[in-house]
Parts: C-alpha cells; structure tokens; sequence
C-alpha cells in the first residue's frame, strides 16, 4: 500500500467527524472517491493530506531525520502511526523545533507544553494524542475521546455486517495511563478502508473504526513504540 493511502486511510474518520483535515464537503466527497479505488485523484490527495496540521508536520519530520526525500513515503507514514525503526533516528531537539515551527502559529498547543517534552519523546501519533494534543482545537480530550483517538490494536473474534468483535486492551488513567486488561469490543468496518478482514486477524483501530491488518513486525512494532510511548509520558 503506498504512503498516500495508508495516510488517507488512517485521517478519513476523524476527518469525517470534522476534527482535522479539510471541512469542505468537495475535498471530503475526492477523498471518499480515492477510498473508492479512483488512483487518478491521488495528486489531488496529496494536496489535502497537507491541510491535516497534526499529521503531516510529523511525516515531514521522520522523512528529514532519516533523509528520505518522500515525506509521503510509506515507511514514514507506518512510522508515525503505527511505530518503526525511523522513529529511532528522530532527535527530541528537532521534534521541538518542528512543534514550534507548526504547531505555535496554530494556536493551541501551549508553548510550555513544548519546552517540558519528556526526554524520550517519540514522534508516534500515540504519543502526540497523550502528551501534547489538539492543534487545531476542534477535539475535546477527554479520557474516551483519548482512547478512540491513538491508535490501538485487537485481534478479531467476530464480523458481522459492518461491525467486527474485537479484543483489545483499553487505556486506564488513574497516577499514570496505562493499558487495561483485554476485552471485547464492537467497533466500524469499512469496506472502502478494509476491504477483506477474517477471524484472528490482528487490526489497527482509530476511532472506532478498523483501519489496516497487522503483520507480524507491524504488531511487533505498535507494542513496541507504545509502550515506549506511555514509559516517555508517565515520567514526564
């Protein structure tokens, strides 16, 4: 799956629910067509994935620290939403700057906030929607909102027809936030994001909504960075 759609895969829902991304209805209806299978509009996705002000700036960031010209590239799309080694090469002192530089104007990220990044900050989504939140204000962060938001992962006990069963483990906040105990839970299947799923396939979830199957290094991976993520988080 290239860079492009696996961006738009994993912006659609929350973009559908008015939180980030383009709030037109045109630019909404061109990404429903490229979900579609429509590959001509892939220019045009291209251009709105840069109104997505959360997201891109950090494809931006992983692509320069591992000199990767492709901001778009799919290895640094995985790494910010999902976690891989490329995350690794992302130095705190330039994630401050990119927060600065990006997120300042906006308006909404405090600039303490940046100053007190912790100093094993990860340019992961997760981590992002935990330790610094909204840049544009239009979501509110309450502890379910937050846990729709990151990224979480479950394995698939059952599908109906566009639901799916599935068995993850939810955020708790009490001192510090850390993964509940695993349980079932019912979440959106989109055939246009998913078109084929089966029973104990492992997906990621944002919003939700099941976004993508996981491999075997692809749910190695989302363990591993986020529990990078809440160890970074709980001793900030």
């Amino acid at each position: 799956m290239s860079g492009v759609k696996l961006a738009i895969r994993y912006g659609y829902v929350p973009c559908k629910l008015g939180l980030c991304g383009p709030k037109d209805k045109e630019r909404k209806k061109i990404i429903n067509r490229f979900l579609n299978g429509e590959k001509k509009l892939k220019g045009r996705i291209k251009k709105i994935l840069k109104e997505f002000k959360g997201a891109y700036p950090y494809y931006q960031l992983i692509a320069r620290s591992n000199k990767i010209t492709d901001s778009l590239n799919q290895k640094v799309v995985e790494a910010y939403w999902l976690g891989n080694p490329l995350l690794d090469k992302v130095k705190v002192s330039d994630f401050k700057k990119m927060m600065a530089k990006e997120f300042l104007p906006l308006g909404k990220v405090p600039e303490a906030r940046i100053k007190k990044l912790p100093k094993k900050a990860i340019s992961l989504h997760n981590f992002h929607v935990l330790a610094i939140g909204s840049v544009t204000g239009r979501f509110q962060e309450t502890k379910k909102g937050l846990d729709f938001c990151r990224i979480s992962w479950g394995k698939i006990n059952n599908i109906f027809p566009n639901k799916i069963e599935v068995i993850r483990q939810p955020l708790q906040f009490s001192k510090k936030i850390i993964l509940g105990k695993a349980e079932k839970k019912i979440i959106s299947w989109n055939r246009n994001i998913l078109p084929e799923i089966k029973k104990g396939d492992w997906v990621s979830i944002h919003w939700n909504t099941a976004i993508e199957i996981l491999n075997k290094e692809k749910l190695k991976n989302i363990i591993k960075y986020n529990q990078k993520t809440l160890v970074a988080i709980n001793k900030k």
